[in-house]
């Protein structure tokens, strides 16, 4: 469930920015948001 979650947005910004940069950036940004949440302590509800 969380890939389809997550891969939806991503797909999306592929299709919006017509190439890979932009949904590799929002990629990156959920991989930075991952970290900062694990270290607060709810990782597991964060995939």
């Amino acid at each position: 469930m969380f890939t389809l979650v997550l891969s939806t947005p991503a797909a999306f910004f592929a299709r919006f920015g017509r190439g890979y940069l932009s949904s590799f950036g929002f990629i990156l940004i959920i991989v930075i948001l991952a970290q900062i949440i694990a270290i607060a302590g709810y990782g597991e509800y964060f995939p």
